[in-house]
């Protein structure tokens, strides 16, 4: 767990990052607010590293927007000197394939533990 007061700066200055608008700006040339067809968000960010997490919707898929909000994101993770790191269910292929597109190796696979709790 990461705790808000452990985090350097270079983080702290990273939780404003806000790289849905630049990633849109990047993909449509006439944006608007109404048509947002895909988002990408830093997560888990640490002093030196966060992942990245991205959603395309499903009548927008297979467009390239994934592959350009990723390398959009990694040109402003490197400026700030930032690894990035990429998780996704093994069975998700097109998740996997932009990914790999776009530079990243597969490290591991790892179980994941369901529990359902009652409230």
């Amino acid at each position: 767990m990461i705790k808000i007061n452990s985090l350097s700066q270079n983080a702290r200055n990273l939780l404003s990052f806000s790289p849905l608008q630049y990633m849109f700006d990047t993909v449509s040339e006439k944006p608007r607010l109404a048509e947002i067809c895909a988002f990408c968000t830093s997560e888990y960010p640490s002093a030196d590293s966060l992942a990245i997490g991205i959603a395309v919707d499903e009548n927008h898929r297979r467009q390239g927007i994934a592959t350009k909000m990723t390398n959009a994101f990694l040109k402003k993770a490197a400026e700030r000197d930032l690894n990035v790191f990429w998780e996704c269910w093994k069975n998700n292929a097109p998740s996997v394939q932009t990914a790999m597109k776009c530079g990243f190796e597969k490290v591991a696979d790892y179980p994941v533990l369901f529990v359902e709790m009652e409230d």
